[in-house]
């Protein structure tokens, strides 16, 4: 096949089956969860949508996942027994039989200690 780069929106939907619902229970579900935040993470949180909205135009990516990305995600404690995050690392997939895909992925949660093992679900 070939790497994530070289995919389109429309080629993924198309090889997987994919299509948009809003509606789906699961993510209703997910979404309609009010998280319980303390104090100073609303507070960090508040300053960060303030921060991205007043530049989300003038960033480039890696102001973007440095300025605001890195900052939100390390909110959230993925550094855990049986998973954390991985940045800039080789996924390499076989999905059927002689089909595969691969490349470097920005971030991901999966297992593993120095290098990714098997994706969080």
């Amino acid at each position: 096949m070939k790497p994530f780069s070289q995919w389109t929106k429309e080629e993924i939907e198309d090889e997987f089956g994919l299509s948009a619902d809003r509606q789906h229970v699961p993510l209703q579900e997910w979404i309609s969860v009010s998280p319980s935040c303390s104090e100073a993470e609303q507070k960090t949180l508040h300053h960060l949508s303030q921060t991205l909205l007043e530049h989300v135009h003038d960033w480039n990516e890696e102001e973007l996942k440095m300025c605001f990305i890195a900052l939100l995600l390390n909110l959230v404690d993925f550094h855990q027994a049986a998973y954390r995050p991985f940045l800039e690392r080789e996924l390499n997939v076989e999905y059927a039989a002689g089909k595969r895909l691969w490349g470097v992925v920005d971030f991901l949660v999966a297992s593993g200690r120095q290098s990714p093992k098997q994706p969080f679900t």
